[in-house]
């Protein structure tokens, strides 16, 4: 009877130990391999070397060719983690879906480029000719001129969106690349809610080639995708979008930087979500780690000429902790450090 109460007094704080074992232990035999982004390889060893402390039983092996094969390698087993310095194409997405049953989870880690600045890769935006006076567009009114079915309708004349005088009698005349899968069409899908492209839209052959069609026409617009941040031509500027508070924001690193401006890029860290894998719990650990206050401070560390990334705003970074808790560390029993 004595051994009973014993053994019924100490096992919830047994059981709960076990369930909250350190990281080390639960990690131990365990090894990540990290596939995606080489231009991401700064922060990901800075990264690796973070977890690794938690974690010092657990193997890293990075190999970073591009973000072209990241979610692909992820499907296969190929990657526990999978680095992206880009929003993913449809055909990756779909090709995960399609390999696992389930959609693979995206957690922002950081912001991905803003400018103009001293680099030559210009993140995406939305050009107008500088002899338009609007100062700014909300993302509903872009949806709504480059997209056609949004619930308010379509805009197609320039006095829809308040320009006067001459140029507001006009079409809006809209430009951007080909909407092939890529860039332009992961923009299109993740930012004006999967709708098609109005019949007025023209597909040019690059982004270069969109804002050069916006150089010469001040009826235009154009969405740019990543480009040269020195083939925008002087008679284009970019137009600020409307933030959640109806601030005009822009693609600079104040605006990029504190979360505000619309159309901010993200660097990903993709894992698969099926939290049964055998290194569910080091996967958490390490994306823990990413969005840690050490993790961000890695992020800032990691910025240079060739790789303008930016750690989250405390609102954003707060939310991707909240939701990987709730998502992949759920049923890890991993206690948070």
């Amino acid at each position: 009877m004595n051994l009973r109460k014993t053994l019924t007094a100490v096992l919830p704080a047994l059981i709960a130990t076990i369930l909250t074992q350190p990281a080390h232990a639960a990690f131990a035999n365990t090894t990540l391999t990290i596939v995606g982004s080489d231009q991401l390889g700064p922060l990901m060893s800075r990264l690796n070397a973070l977890f690794i402390k938690s974690a010092p039983l657990t193997a890293v092996q990075m190999n970073l060719k591009g973000s072209s094969v990241a979610l692909n390698a992820l499907a296969t087993g190929a990657a526990t983690i999978a680095p992206l310095g880009r929003l993913p194409w449809l055909s990756e997405l779909n090709t995960f879906k399609a390999i696992t049953g389930h959609p693979a989870l995206l957690v922002p880690v950081a912001y991905a480029g803003w400018g103009p600045n001293n680099t030559q890769r210009m993140p995406p935006a939305i050009y107008i000719n500088r002899e338009n006076p609007i100062s700014a567009l909300s993302m509903d009114q872009l949806a709504r001129i480059f997209t056609t079915g949004q619930n308010a309708g379509d805009i197609e004349i320039w006095s829809q969106v308040n320009v006067s005088g001459p140029l507001g009698k006009r079409h809006i005349h809209i430009y951007g690349a080909a909407d092939d899968g890529r860039t332009i069409t992961a923009l299109r899908t993740s930012y004006f809610h999967h709708t098609p492209f109005a019949p007025s839209y023209e597909n040019l052959d690059s982004d270069e080639a969109a804002i050069t069609a916006v150089a010469d026409d001040h009826a235009g617009i154009a969405l740019g995708g990543w480009m040269n941040n020195y083939s925008i031509p002087a008679t284009v500027r970019i137009l600020p979008l409307l933030d959640t508070t109806g601030t005009p924001s822009s693609p600079d690193q104040s605006g990029i930087g504190q979360g505000r401006y619309p159309l901010r890029q993200y660097v990903f860290l993709a894992v698969d979500p099926n939290t049964s894998l055998p290194n569910a719990a080091a996967t958490c650990q390490f994306v823990r780690t990413a969005l840690s206050d050490d993790g961000q401070r890695a992020v800032s560390a990691s910025i240079s000429n060739d790789n303008q990334i930016l750690p989250l705003s405390p609102a954003e970074r707060d939310l991707q902790r909240m939701r990987i808790e709730k998502t992949i560390c759920a049923v890890t029993g991993i206690s948070k450090h």
